[in-house]
């Protein structure tokens, strides 16, 4: 069950300031996704040597010896 708030109680600054939080949350966490499974500053910097500069750098890396997730 929910509690029902009337809309008059919720102050609209808090909801903005609430909404802007998740959003950031989102965006940060998708930015991420590149190198998350590359470990270290080291795999990051030779997986993206000239830095993520592109739409296309947003997209995970190939699976290589450098993954974390690949055994050599």
């Amino acid at each position: 069950m929910t509690a029902h708030v009337p809309d008059d109680a919720l102050d609209p600054r808090l909801l903005m300031r609430a909404r802007g939080a998740l959003l950031g949350l989102v965006i940060g966490n998708q930015l991420a996704v590149p190198t998350e499974r590359l470990g270290t500053a080291q795999a990051i910097r030779e997986a993206f040597p000239e830095g993520m500069t592109l739409v296309r750098d947003l997209a995970p890396p190939p699976k290589g010896p450098r993954s974390m997730t690949t055994r050599r």
